[in-house]
């Protein structure tokens, strides 16, 4: 596997890697899977946070832009350079 960061979203551990851009969320077992798109939403992909669809690329920049820390007032959008 190519270099991954990991980390804990809300009680959830996830993998990701900056090159490939997948993402793995850890299973009960220990093991990892790929998060895939869903089919609840056709145009982003979506991971279930307790009863909420959190869309996976505001979870990824939520924890890259703030190293970490979670947003809580404030959603991430679109970041003009």
């Amino acid at each position: 596997m190519k270099e991954t960061t990991e980390f804990n979203y809300r009680g959830i551990q996830l993998r990701y890697s900056k090159e490939t851009g997948q993402c793995w969320k850890q299973r009960k077992s220990g093991k990892w899977a790929l998060i895939t798109p869903g089919t609840s939403n056709e145009w982003y992909t979506c991971l279930q946070i307790g009863t909420r669809n959190e869309q996976l690329h505001r979870i990824i920049a939520e924890v890259f832009l703030t190293g970490g820390k979670l947003l809580t007032a404030q959603r991430v959008d679109h970041i003009e350079p």
